[in-house]
């Protein structure tokens, strides 16, 4: 993509990006094309929210207002959170994890601490293996905010700490998927996001 950058930042050290393809930033399609928001979606009112239709699959999402504010139900987390443009676009990314890739909501966290030189950030979200390991760390942005070079340095730096296989950025309009190699100290941009089963696998074993 014109838009961004060629440097990138992916939590290995001592190397940088070369021309390669593989290597290349270059947006990430998705395993389902998203339909046309059904009648469900439509019911509860895309633009009376005041959000936008994203690059996502839609789901049966559930907002309602509360002490004043409107909220939406993460399912993971269980209960009600701000409906913001951020987080319209991380439950819905969320919920292409679930039903798409099948990625079981138990090994997944939301807005998980990760402690950095004595400082604390959060990632947006984290999805673990069967032994609870990280293995891939998504971080969303608001359908307004460019996928620039700090996006990615952003979730580079959160990745020198957990060393996960896969990382993911996205606005809910464009995704990124990067596959990192760290006994190898490489990495590459992959064509789409991979499934559980997939990222639970040897980096070295991925095709």
């Amino acid at each position: 993509m014109a838009s961004v950058r060629r440097k990138v930042t992916v939590g290995v050290a001592g190397f940088e990006p070369t021309t390669s393809s593989s290597r290349t930033k270059r947006a990430t399609g998705l395993r389902h094309t998203p339909r046309q928001a059904g009648n469900a979606q439509r019911a509860h009112g895309i633009h009376h929210l005041l959000m936008e239709q994203l690059n996502l699959p839609p789901y049966n999402y559930e907002v309602r207002n509360q002490a004043g504010r409107r909220v939406i139900l993460d399912t993971v987390r269980k209960r009600f959170v701000p409906l913001t443009p951020e987080e319209w676009v991380r439950q819905h990314f969320v919920q292409y994890l679930i039903r798409n890739l099948d990625v079981p909501p138990a090994l997944m966290g939301i807005e998980v601490t990760v402690p950095i030189q004595n400082r604390y950030y959060r990632a947006d979200i984290v999805i673990y293996g069967r032994q609870v390991e990280p293995v891939m760390v998504v971080e969303c942005k608001r359908p307004s905010i460019q996928l620039s070079q700090d996006a990615f340095n952003q979730i580079g730096h959160y990745n020198a700490a957990l060393k996960v296989p896969y990382l993911v950025i996205t606005n809910g309009m464009q995704h990124y998927c990067c596959a990192v190699d760290h006994a190898h100290h490489n990495y590459r941009f992959l064509d789409e996001i991979p499934s559980y089963q997939t990222m639970i696998l040897p980096i070295n074993y991925v095709k």
